[in-house]
C-alpha cells in the first residue's frame, strides 16, 4: 500500500498540470465617471504586459462584458488562447484594462494563487 501512495503522490502534480485550464479569471467592478454602477454589456480590452508602465505587451484580447449592478466576471484567454507559461518566464506581470473609448486604467499586477 505504501509504494501506491508514494507513486500516486509523485503523479498527481504531472497530472494536475497537464490538465490546468489555459484560462485566466477576473472580476471587477465598472463605474460611470460619476460613480453609478454600469448595467448592461461593454466592450473591454484587456492586454498582459511586463510592466506597471511601458513594457512588453504580451497577450491581448477583447471582449463583450456584462455587468450587473457594476459586478463583471470574465475568463481571459476564451477570445485569444492565453500561454500560461509566460507567468514563468517573466518576475511580474500587469493587467491593463481599457472599457469602450476610455483611456486605459492604471494597470494592476497580476499575482499568483494555488
Amino acid at each position: 500500500m505504501r509504494r501506491v501512495l508514494i507513486a500516486a503522490l509523485v503523479l498527481m502534480p504531472v497530472l494536475a498540470y497537464a490538465e490546468a485550464p489555459r484560462f485566466l479569471p477576473v472580476q471587477g467592478f465598472l463605474a460611470e465617471k460619476g460613480g453609478d454602477a454600469v448595467d448592461g454589456e461593454v466592450e473591454v480590452r484587456f492586454t498582459i504586459y511586463t510592466g506597471p508602465q511601458g513594457g512588453i505587451q504580451l497577450w491581448q484580447e477583447s471582449q463583450t462584458v456584462t455587468a450587473d449592478n457594476g459586478i463583471f466576471h470574465v475568463l481571459l484567454g476564451m477570445a485569444e488562447p492565453l500561454d500560461l507559461a509566460i507567468f514563468g518566464d517573466y518576475d511580474g506581470l500587469w493587467l491593463g484594462i481599457k472599457v469602450g473609448d476610455d483611456t486605459e486604467m492604471q494597470r494592476v499586477f497580476l499575482g499568483t494563487v494555488p
